[in-house]
């Protein structure tokens, strides 16, 4: 997911830097930009995620990465951050429970 979400980026940083200013529209983007934005903060949250979940804060670690690919889910891509996070919570909570 991270990968999927990163090339995403960089594309969307592509369109607004170079393609955009070729196509004679207003400078800004509008929802192009609005998109980048969200975008920029998914990637955010899915890497703060996967550095808590590889510190052992499985659960924090989980509940990122499943914010962050609600922005994905509807295009598809989502459901791999979705099945990480899930895994993430799973595991957490699996150590909360059990006898140390």
């Amino acid at each position: 997911m991270l990968g999927l979400q990163v090339v995403e980026w960089l594309v969307l940083i592509q369109v607004l830097c170079f393609d955009l200013p070729r196509t004679g529209l207003p400078a800004g983007g509008g929802i192009v930009e609005g998109y980048f934005w969200a975008c920029s903060i998914a990637l955010l949250f899915q890497v703060m995620g996967i550095l808590l979940v590889l510190r052992g804060r499985y659960r924090a670690g989980g509940l990122l990465q499943l914010a962050s690919c609600l922005l994905h889910l509807p295009k598809g891509e989502g459901i791999l951050g979705l099945i990480g996070g899930m895994k993430a919570l799973r595991y957490g909570r699996a150590l909360a429970f059990s006898p140390s």
